[in-house]
């Protein structure tokens, strides 16, 4: 395990994705190889990066569950055989981290150093986006509609914390948006019409 590509959010809940990475270099101890760093400058770009990484035996998201799925989209954008995704958790809430039993940067070191995997379960929304057609990847849910982070700005989370800035997000969102037209297919069943959100 010598190809590793980290791919930090270093905005991520006010810093706490830069810090994460300070932590883990300093804990890695030249047990794994932490050089290989692309740092993310939009919303989409860890996507761009992971899909992108075909030197890589490993795609590491340092960042938060949105870092993450965008990291886990992007290596499911890429050709078999895919890079291992391994996690540094750096956000509010770090569910997917969570689940997989990594609390911690020292979890993750720890699961990197050992190369200790599992298998997960993924859901692919196909779905539009400005009339072109895009496709999204989940882990603990697929979302698609209302949400939040378009609204989401850095300076939010550094005046007003994370739930502040959530909370603020939520309702200017809330403010302007449109539910868009939606076809579900569940089996046999068919509902159309226009729908706020969506949860797979």
């Amino acid at each position: 395990m010598n190809r590793i590509l980290h791919i930090l959010n270093p905005t991520g809940q006010g810093g706490a994705g830069a810090r994460a990475w300070d932590a883990y270099r300093a804990a890695c101890e030249g047990a794994l190889d932490a050089s290989r760093l692309a740092v993310t400058e939009r919303p989409g770009h860890a996507r761009e990066l992971a899909a992108g990484a075909s030197d890589a035996d490993v795609v590491v998201a340092v960042g938060g569950d949105g870092t993450v799925g965008e990291v886990m989209s992007g290596r499911m954008d890429r050709p078999e055989p895919r890079p291992l995704l391994g996690i540094v958790p750096a956000g509010t809430g770090n569910d997917i981290a969570r689940d997989l039993g990594i609390g911690s940067v020292a979890d993750a070191v720890a699961a990197l150093q050992a190369r200790k995997t599992r298998p997960i379960d993924v859901v692919r929304a196909d779905c539009s986006r400005d009339g072109e057609p895009i496709h999204q990847y989940g882990y603990l849910f697929g979302l698609v509609g209302f949400s939040a982070t378009p609204m989401l700005k850095p300076w939010m989370k550094r005046f007003l914390g994370a739930a502040g800035a959530y909370y603020l997000a939520t309702l200017l969102q809330y403010l302007v948006y449109r539910p868009p037209r939606m076809t579900v297919r569940v089996d046999a069943q068919v509902f159309e019409g226009r729908f706020w959100m969506v949860i797979v």
